[in-house]
Formats: structure tokens, C-alpha cells, sequence
């Protein structure tokens, strides 16, 4: 230049932006499932974290590494009972996040399904436009039409079978948490015959079963039907020590001796127990007590039962009164 100065020139000049901070704990799963022999299973967000806090179950404890969370699931040493538990992820300034997680019983696997969501999944197939379904703060509200055929909805994501073979029996126990202010409704089993254009087959052999009771009271009222008739109905009283009917309540249907029926429940047979629950620290409904226990003496009556069929489990409403629905569970083996 005519001052003697060399021009000035730009040279390996890097622009670092900050990456803006994230407004949400975002989960690729918010419903994870590990069965009874124990397993691990991976979480993954669409962003790290800054400061992420982790709350989890004793028996599925949470690693984070960047952007993955990692659970492992320790063996369920349990053959009666499932478990249900929730992973809350916590981070300054957003929203709390909650991870559903279940294990079947030991040697078991494991669907569910709490009802938490903002949609209801894709496995449930049914009337579900019938049954008026719908979420609603945490509970899947039905309907049930009032007449004979009560608008079930089935959960096609597993089927389960009675038995592999001769005297070679599988586990199941299927639940349902039931709001205890008089709605009646509970759980459907062995649909061997499908379903299409909204209806399904109910003269030939399913099993259908609710409960009714209200929160503080001493009993209720059980109902099971074997393919289109009526086949048990009973009102309930507490059993002696166990305390009332909670807000909400457990319907199980298994084929597990609890010790409670009159006899010794063999793996053929089925028993139907309704529990009491109690919310544990994060909110989660857990079993406290049987309030109630009878053995399904028709279960194995006759050569029309399903047996080796694979079937669908399911919900449903009865009668045209609203029921509200939690926490659906099959711990199962498949032989």
C-alpha cells in the first residue's frame, strides 16, 4: 500500500454458537417392560441435560451417560407378583418427566399398559367409539352400552394360552386397577375367536369378570361370565383384617394360590382376588391387601374352555355406567 502496510487478511476465524437450552425433558419411551429373569433396557433424549436429576426403583436403578439412560432391570426373584414402578427424571427449570416401568413375576414377561398417556396406544382394538373411551387425568374411562354385549377392548400386543399341552400349564396373572366409586368394570380372557368390524363372537367360550365397590365400604360385588351366560356372582365382604375398600382397587385374575380359596389352586385352575392399593412416594398404586379371594370353580368345566388356543386379554365397561380404569398388566409365560 502506498503507506508500506501489508493488507489485512482473515484467517481460520471459527464462530462458536451455544446451543440453545433445552426446554423439555424429551424421552424416546415414557412405558418400558423387562421381564422376570431380569434384563436392560435403554432410554435415549433428544438432548443432553444439563444437571439431570434420576429417581428410580431399587430394583431397576437408572446410569446416565450423555443422552442415554440405561436401566437394569435386576432378576424378579417373586413367582407370584409383578411389580410396577415409575422413573422420574427431574432438571432445573423444566417440567418433571415419568418413566413407566413393570416386571412380570419370575420366569415371566411382562404387557401393560397404566393409561397415562395422551393417547390411547394402538394395540387396544374394540368399540372403542361405543364405549365412549377416553383418557382422563391418568384413568381410561369406558362406558358400557347396557346391553348383553358390553363394549370390550382388547389389548392386542400379547396373547396369552392356558397350557402348552398335556398337564404342562403356563403362568398368567392379568390385573386391572378399578376406581372404587361404584363404576363397574374389570377383565376380559382368551379371546380365541378375533375380532372384526367391531363386534367379536361372545357365544363361544371368553371369560368376563367386573367388580363394583365403593371406596370406604366393607364389600362389593363380583361377576363372572363363561361365554354368553353367567357363571359366577357374588357379593363380597372384607376379609377379616384386611381394612376397607381403598379409592382404588385391584382386580386379579391368575391361575397363583394365594392361599385364600377353600382349596389349593392348581395351575388349571384360575382364582380371582381383588386387592386394596396404596400410593407409594412417586404416586404409584401398590398392592397392600387381599380384601377378597374365591376359586373359579368352572374354569376347567368341560371340553369348550380355551386351553391351547392363544387368545387376547382385555377391559372392559358394564352396563351403561362410567368405570375408570388403571394400570393393566399381564405377567405371563409362554411355553
Amino acid at each position: 500500500t502506498p503507506d508500506g502496510y501489508e493488507p489485512f487478511q482473515f484467517k481460520d476465524i471459527f464462530v462458536y454458537a451455544e446451543e440453545p437450552a433445552p426446554t423439555a425433558i424429551e424421552p424416546d419411551k415414557t412405558r418400558l417392560a423387562a421381564a422376570g429373569a431380569g434384563e436392560t433396557l435403554t432410554v435415549n433424549l433428544a438432548k443432553v441435560i444439563p444437571g439431570l436429576q434420576v429417581s428410580a426403583p431399587a430394583w431397576a436403578p437408572v446410569v446416565v451417560n450423555e443422552k442415554v439412560l440405561t436401566v437394569t432391570v435386576a432378576a424378579n426373584d417373586d413367582a407370584k407378583n409383578a411389580r410396577l414402578g415409575v422413573i422420574v427424571l427431574k432438571a432445573s427449570g423444566l417440567p418433571d418427566v415419568k418413566i413407566d416401568i413393570a416386571q412380570g413375576a419370575a420366569g415371566c414377561k411382562v404387557a401393560f399398559d397404566t393409561f397415562g398417556g395422551s393417547a390411547l396406544d394402538a394395540a387396544w382394538v374394540g368399540n372403542i367409539a361405543g364405549s365412549k373411551a377416553q383418557l382422563v387425568d391418568g384413568a381410561l374411562v369406558l362406558q358400557g352400552d347396557g346391553g348383553e354385549y358390553l363394549n370390550p377392548l382388547f389389548y392386542t400386543g400379547v396373547k396369552i394360552r392356558r397350557q402348552a399341552g398335556e398337564n404342562n400349564y403356563n403362568t398368567f396373572i392379568v390385573t386391572v386397577d378399578i376406581k372404587a366409586d361404584g363404576g363397574e368394570g374389570g377383565l376380559q380372557l382368551f379371546n380365541t375367536h378375533g375380532y372384526a368390524d367391531n363386534a367379536y363372537n361372545f357365544d363361544m367360550p371368553n371369560y368376563r369378570y367386573f367388580t363394583s365397590a365403593g371406596a370406604g365400604a366393607t364389600g362389593g360385588g363380583f361377576y363372572g361370565f363363561n361365554k354368553g351366560g353367567l357363571a359366577a356372582a357374588d357379593g363380597w365382604n372384607c376379609l377379616s383384617g384386611s381394612g376397607a375398600v381403598t379409592e382404588w382397587i385391584r382386580l386379579e385374575i391368575s391361575n397363583i394360590d394365594r392361599g385364600l380359596t377353600a382349596h389349593t389352586l392348581n395351575p388349571d385352575w384360575g382364582g380371582a382376588y381383588i386387592w386394596s392399593l396404596e400410593a407409594d412416594q412417586n404416586g404409584v398404586l401398590q398392592p397392600k391387601n387381599i380384601l377378597w379371594a374365591k376359586e373359579l370353580w368352572w374354569w376347567n368345566d368341560g371340553d369348550n374352555q380355551p386351553r391351547t388356543d392363544y387368545g387376547y386379554v382385555g377391559v372392559w365397561g358394564r352396563s351403561a355406567n362410567f368405570v375408570s380404569l388403571k394400570n393393566f398388566m399381564v405377567s405371563y409365560t409362554d411355553k
